[in-house]
């Protein structure tokens, strides 16, 4: 009977179970696990972790790509800044060896003129000096004379005077005495001869007419004299003057570069610092992947929940999601704008909220969603860069921008809605100065704008260069310089306070400075008519180029279409911009993206 009894089967170790069923985590703390199959767990694992965290590195590479693309941005600014000052500052040199020639020649004309003055100035002395002493001499000699008449006119006297004595004693003897009269009275008649002659020859000596005309003559003589000396005088004085005005024209010009090198050196600055910005974030997120990938985390295990964790900081969403959908999700839209367009978006006192057209339409485009309208203030060069990322490491990066945003294909990773707004491109200048009339008026002169490539092609088109673009064919006017500001909050003062002759600017960005009494530039710029684009410019909505916001900017071209009918809309145009304006022929231009081009995008990721 024992034959037939059944032995019992041996039973399986617990990791061989955990291993049929594919209990991985059982079969790692099962005993008796075979040391080999251990390890094959432990890599496993390891790669599980690896493969979790390598598909999230794309969306990590991206944001390493989008920093580095803001960082060539900046560099190429920043380049551009440092050959604007390389070339002021060899301006500089010229200038100021070309007035050190000037100070160096008006030395030498100086020091003739003081010789020539000096010797001049001598030989007058003694011309003159020679004729008074002839004069004096003369007028000596005829004094002299005059005297010797005299004495004798005064001997005639006292003989005159003893022959009437005589011809009184005469007549005192009466008598025969008629005789002796004779001989008196022929005395009389001598003596009166005799002072007729000598009262001849004392007005003969007295006579001056001859020393007066010898006076004229010498008054003449000087008169000559000193003109030739003032001629002399004048002739280097007029060149000392040319001299003095050519010197204080380089002085200008040297100011005028030093004020353009201040401001340039100011861009530079600004540019740096978001250089900095990007460039920190850019090597600190690399940190954070060489850690997060490192042997060590990986053995750890901690390489998912610290991916997690840079996820969260670098604000990646952890799957594909709608950006209208999130948006109404968390009840906010966050808006990238420029807070420094006076007229557009900015802050009429410090403190005050965000106030002009733009500010305006973004705060009802946000009440048609229903949503809190959330204002992420940044340069308007850099707007669109929040559509990648934050403004730093660790803020949230921006849903639309809505800031003055002209369609271009510039921007390649950005989608446009249709205009909101048809503006002219004008020229702004000094109130008053008649110097500046038009595009034709620019000639060597400063022009100030806005760092946009619309702006450069703008300009470029109407036949200005400048040192960007100088051996461009088809120009027109050569610029002194073109400042391109990048600081919004400098555009006004820059044109006021002299650093620019006149400024080439989008209307809106201009038009409450010049016309509103409560601008602090009232009365000081005004803005020339003419339009210096073929046709109207335009503002659009930005959003970020994927699949993911074309709800999003669907929504906002529906809201577009409809504001704009509406008076509120009115209202705007009248307070910011003065006039509605209309293109019918609009168009978006090609190589733009637009909704129907995330369209297209959309449907395909579905």
């Amino acid at each position: 009977m024992n034959l037939f009894r059944r032995t019992p089967e041996p039973q399986q170790p617990e990791w061989q179970l955990r291993l049929q069923e594919g209990d991985w985590d059982g079969l790692k703390k099962s005993e008796g696990c075979p040391p080999e199959l251990c390890r094959l767990l432990q890599e496993h694992e390891e790669y599980q972790q690896l493969e979790a965290v390598v598909q999230g590195l794309p969306a990590m590479m991206k944001r390493v790509s989008q920093l580095q693309g803001h960082l060539q941005s900046g560099l190429e600014a920043l380049g551009g800044s440092l050959g604007e000052i390389n070339d002021r500052t060899s301006d500089q040199h010229r200038f100021v060896d070309e007035t050190q020639k000037h100070l160096a020649e008006g030395d030498h004309q100086s020091q003739l003129l003081r010789s020539e003055m000096e010797q001049k100035l001598s030989e007058v002395q003694e011309f003159f000096s020679g004729r008074f002493e002839e004069l004096k001499r003369q007028l000596q000699e005829k004094a002299s004379n005059s005297r010797k008449v005299i004495d004798t006119i005064d001997d005639i006297g006292q003989t005159v005077h003893l022959l009437s004595l005589n011809a009184t004693i005469e007549a005192a003897h009466a008598g025969d005495a008629g005789r002796g009269f004779v001989v008196v009275a022929n005395e009389v008649r001598n003596l009166a001869m005799k002072t007729r002659e000598s009262a001849r020859e004392a007005f003969q000596q007295i006579d001056l007419s001859h020393i007066e005309q010898q006076l004229e003559d010498l008054l003449e003589q000087s008169d000559k004299e000193l003109g030739t000396l003032n001629e002399r005088v004048g002739g280097t004085m007029t060149s000392l003057t040319t001299l003095l005005a050519s010197m204080h024209q380089h002085l200008e010009e040297i100011e005028a570069n030093n004020r353009v090198i201040q401001a340039t050196v100011e861009l530079s600055d600004t540019t740096r610092e978001r250089i900095h910005n990007r460039s920190d974030w850019t090597r600190s997120l690399s940190c954070d992947l060489a850690q997060l990938i490192s042997a060590g985390n990986l053995q750890q295990q901690r390489a998912p929940a610290d991916y997690e964790k840079l996820r969260k900081v670098e604000y990646l969403p952890a799957s594909r999601e709608d950006r209208l959908a999130r948006i109404r999700q968390r009840g906010e839209i966050r808006v990238a704008i420029e807070p420094k367009f006076v007229g557009v978006s900015f802050h009429p006192h410090p403190g005050d909220e965000l106030a002009g057209f733009d500010a305006d339409m973004a705060r009802a485009f946000a009440a048609y969603l229903g949503v809190k309208c959330t204002f992420i203030e940044h340069p308007w060069d850099l707007c669109t860069q929040l559509l990648d990322c934050g403004a730093a490491r660790g803020e949230p990066p921006a849903d639309l921008v809505w800031s003055a945003l002209p369609p271009d294909p510039v921007y390649d990773d950005v989608a446009f809605s249709v205009p909101y707004l048809y503006l002219p491109y004008v020229l702004a200048r000094r109130k008053g100065d008649e110097r500046i009339q038009g595009i034709h008026s620019l000639q060597g002169r400063v022009l100030g704008c806005i760092n946009d490539p619309a702006a450069f092609a703008t300009l470029e088109d109407a036949g200005l260069r400048w040192r960007a673009n100088k051996g461009k064919s088809g120009g027109k006017v050569e610029l002194g310089n073109l400042l391109a500001y990048t600081d919004q909050s400098w555009i006004h003062d820059a044109l006021a306070k002299g650093v620019v002759d006149a400024f080439a600017v989008d209307l809106p960005i201009y038009y409450w400075a010049a016309h509103d009494p409560q601008s602090p530039w009232y009365g000081q710029l005004e803005l020339l008519p003419q339009n210096l684009a073929d046709s109207l410019w335009h503002y659009t909505v930005g959003v970020k180029a994927d699949a993911d916001s074309y709800t999003l900017l669907k929504v906002i071209n529906e809201f577009i279409r409809d504001f704009r009918s509406k008076d509120e809309y009115q209202r705007l145009c009248s307070q910011w911009v003065g006039d509605v304006l209309e293109d019918p022929s609009w168009r978006m231009m090609d190589g733009v993206t637009d909704e129907t081009g995330l369209k297209r995008l959309f449907e395909a990721s579905r």
